[in-house]
Parts: C-alpha cells; structure tokens; sequence
C-alpha cells in the first residue's frame, strides 16, 4: 500500500506525469502475471488508462456512471448510478435538502436510460463492459474527491462477480483513503491529502477531454478491449 504523505505543495503536470507516477507504484510484474484488467472509471482517466495498458500490455474497458444532482441545487451531487445500476447516495445530504430515495432511484433510472445507454453506444457500439467475473480488476481514475464514483465503481466491480478489486489514483484525500480501504483488495495512490482541496488543484494541466479526444484514445488502442476482441 503505497502512501506519499506529502502536503498540497506539489503540482501532477498532467495525465501523462499521472500515469507515470502510477506507473511507479503499481505492481507491474504481479499485474502481468495475473492478467489484470483496467478500468478506466471517467473519461479523463482513459488517457491515463490508455498509457498505463500500453505500457504492460494489459487490456482496458470503461465502466460508466451519472451523476444524480439534487433537484434544487445543480451543482450538488447527491447520488451517483453506474451502467451495473448500483447506486451510491450521499444520504445526509439527500435528508438535509428534504430529497427521498424515490427520487433519487427514479431518477436513476432517468439518468441509466438517458445517459448511461447513449455512452454505451457511443463508446462500446452498444455492447456490456466486458466481464470482469472472476478476474483481478484495477479501477483507475484521475483523483477524487467525496469518493462517490469510486465507491460505486467497486461495488458494480464487485457486483459483476470480480475476483479482486484494486484501485489507484495519483490522489485522493486522506478520509476518502481511509473509508474505502476496507473494501478493496489494495489502493496504489501516490499523494493521499490530509486537507483535500479539490482535483483540478492538484494538476497543473487537467483540461476536460472532448468526447471525440476520448474516442480517438480508444479507436487507436491496442488495448481498449471492446474494440480488440480476440
């Protein structure tokens, strides 16, 4: 369990310096030997994804989530719902803007049909995440911060019947670090941040990638699974 307890002083200069210094703390050999699979668990960690898999020559899909917003406040995420139709909700704050689980599950399933769907048209030509049952799986994303994605990310890894599940990021706050240790295998993060600001702060480079810039990643990927089935 790699740990860089450094304070907010350092700049990641972008994905590429992202997927290097991942590149420095993840079990290569190990991750080799077993076959791994990586999962890339938003769009702007395919580019880190795509380098970390060419690198060790594993293959790598993308999971897909949505982000559920509270109805009166568009800025809030109260709940995230992945293509696997988990569900993670931030329950206090859901009971502090009087928000019940009927909405949230119903506009889950909103967001599943609207969204979710379109992205596995628009990425995998409309076919299921590639099964990961039975399999040790590394879910990657740029960084997090209230950790809602990730946690979802693992129990829809966990729900379709992984063998193991890791996770890396090149940083994360410290909490975040602390309440999703229990439920994976291993967490590779390189900077694990006490007084977490946000994402962006941490990178001197982090531009949203483009759907196109994502989808030129995976049509020119040796190692984007669902366009290189063997």
């Amino acid at each position: 369990m790699m740990d860089s307890k450094y304070s907010n002083n350092f700049k990641i200069l972008d994905r590429v310096d992202a997927a290097n210094k991942l590149l420095s703390i993840l079990p290569l050999e190990l991750m080799q030997d077993e076959k791994w699979q990586l999962i890339a668990i938003s769009s702007g960690s395919v580019a880190i994804v795509d380098i970390i898999a060419s690198k060790i020559s594993l293959s790598y899909d993308l999971l897909f989530t949505k982000e559920i917003l509270a109805p009166n406040n568009k800025e809030c995420t109260i709940a995230i719902v992945s293509e696997a139709q988990e569900i993670v909700m931030n329950k206090k704050l859901a009971d502090s803007f009087a928000i019940s689980e009927d909405y949230i599950f119903g506009e889950a399933k909103r967001r599943y049909e609207k969204d979710i769907i379109n992205y596995i048209y628009q990425y995998r030509k409309g076919e299921h995440i590639s099964s990961l049952e039975n399999k040790m799986i590394l879910l990657v994303d740029q960084g997090c911060e209230s950790g809602m994605t990730m946690l979802c990310a693992i129990k829809s890894a966990l729900k379709l019947k992984a063998k193991k599940v890791s996770i890396a990021l090149p940083v994360m706050p410290k909490n975040i670090y602390k309440g999703l240790e229990a439920m994976v295998d291993k967490i590779y993060v390189n900077h694990k941040i006490e007084d977490f600001i946000d994402i962006d702060y941490y990178y001197k480079d982090l531009n949203d990638l483009s759907s196109k810039e994502v989808q030129d990643i995976i049509k020119n990927s040796k190692y984007y699974l669902p366009y290189n089935k063997t």
